[in-house]
């Protein structure tokens, strides 16, 4: 215990010592000005954009639907959980798979309610400021890489304009929340990886903590970025690649996923006597193995995990978007355009991660997160791949500008993905179509 204090102790010291920034006072005013100019546009972007949407939330729901959009939104359940939160009723985000998107949002909108704001203005305000938060840990993560700030703002909003992650900010969901974790998570992993070397099991101990509790308490499955602590921490440890392996993949990866069920486990003990229930429950409702051999399926699910995500397919969202939407990408300049520089921005850092030296960790962490996503989602529940999609773009964006640092060229890709992104994957939700279950969703949604 004695050793264990001393070493806690030492790495604070040294993670103090390190935040003492080399840098003149009015290059960090600049930098708090941007991050609080940042914070700003993005709340109210997010703000007004939730607003829009509310009005539909509010309809009366269709004969047979109990909520008016359910499963409409990217399949999602805005509906649901608007006609919950709306009333107050925080666990409406449900409490066993969103203990902290529940947590937070409650700690923000339940103040506001008791200074007289309505509460569905207050759920709109808590989710905008959970979207701009995401955005400034985003951007100080990114920082902390010895990135520019012109790098990591432009990349942030790369993230935050991605299809799947502009819609689901935009509506009543978890993402808000889940993406700030993430952010998080990221920047408490990419510290401890600095220290590593000295504090090989302490280090890795912390990353697998901040994975399972932010990112596996705000969606369970996120906190499989501790597979990023690898990328991060391997050119750090010392030893063979068994020690890298234990200390890099195996006991943070271990930690985050005890963190990630416990909420679970405890709250079935708790609810229902049987701590297995609501994973069992959601596997056998949701999970099908058949979905590997299944061609149209895989070929659906994947131009939704690398596509669709990224670029809007269509002028009105649907609850979800199959392969021979393709065709309106490939006739769309603007579409097309976004499609290749988001591609291009992807393969670049492949191939420069691969060719410099100590990046291929980070080049391959990413790519395992990645996968491990892909086929995840592809046996539990294919049909809500854009819902969920916010994991692998803001993994891959944000990889793909560490791998490139500040090659010549990156701030102009980085502001055309922007741009077009703003112009493609804005407009959609703007449209009402987007909220009508006869026309937003013509496959059924998730049933």
């Amino acid at each position: 215990m004695t050793e264990l204090i001393a070493s806690c102790s030492g790495l604070w010291r040294d993670i103090r010592s390190e935040f003492r920034s080399p840098h003149p006072p009015a290059m960090r005013r600049q930098a708090g000005l941007a991050l609080l100019l940042l914070f700003g546009v993005v709340f109210a972007f997010f703000y007004f954009r939730l607003e829009f949407a509310r009005q539909f939330l509010d309809m009366p729901a269709p004969p047979g639907k109990p909520f008016y959009n359910d499963d409409c939104i990217l399949a999602s359940d805005p509906g649901r959980y608007s006609h919950g939160l709306f009333q107050g009723h925080y666990l409406a985000f449900h409490l066993a798979r969103h203990p902290l998107v529940v947590m937070l949002n409650a700690a923000i909108a339940e103040p506001l309610t008791w200074l007289g704001i309505r509460q569905p203005i207050a759920i709109s305000i808590s989710l905008a400021f959970w979207a701009a938060i995401s955005s400034v840990t985003i951007a100080l993560f990114l920082l902390r890489q010895h990135l520019s700030l012109s790098v990591s703002i432009l990349a942030t909003l790369a993230v935050l304009l991605t299809f799947g992650t502009v819609t689901t900010l935009s509506v009543v969901e978890t993402y808000s929340v889940s993406l700030w974790a993430i952010a998080m998570s990221l920047l408490i992993m990419a510290e401890m990886a600095r220290h590593c070397a000295k504090y090989p099991a302490l280090t890795s101990v912390i990353a697998g903590l901040a994975c399972g509790v932010l990112a596996g308490w705000s969606h369970l499955p996120a906190a499989a970025f501790s597979l990023v602590y690898a990328g991060f921490s391997w050119a750090f440890l010392d030893g063979g690649v068994g020690r890298k392996l234990t200390f890099g993949v195996a006991v943070p990866s271990v930690i985050a996923v005890i963190c990630m069920m416990a909420p679970v486990v405890f709250l079935g003990i708790v609810l229902d006597g049987d701590p297995f229930m609501e994973p069992t429950e959601m596997v056998g409702r949701y999970a099908d193995a058949a979905n590997f051999t299944n061609p149209k399926i895989i070929k659906d699910y994947a131009a939704g995990f690398f596509l669709f995500s990224w670029v809007a397919p269509a002028e009105t969202v649907q609850c979800r978007f199959l392969l021979d939407r393709l065709w309106e990408i490939l006739r769309d300049p603007s579409r097309l355009a976004l499609t290749i520089l988001a591609t291009i921005l992807v393969g670049w850092a492949i191939v420069s991660g691969a060719r410099t030296a100590g990046r291929a960790p980070l080049v391959l962490a990413v790519w395992a997160l990645v996968g491990t996503f892909f086929v995840f989602y592809l046996f539990f529940n294919p049909p809500e791949v854009l819902l969920y999609s916010s994991h692998w773009t803001t993994a891959l964006i944000l990889g793909s500008v560490i791998l490139l640092k500040e090659k010549p060229g990156l701030v102009l890709l980085l502001s055309g993905i922007v741009a077009l992104s703003l112009y493609v994957n804005v407009p959609p939700l703007a449209d009402p179509a987007s909220f009508d279950p006869v026309q937003c969703c013509p496959h059924g949604g998730r049933n």
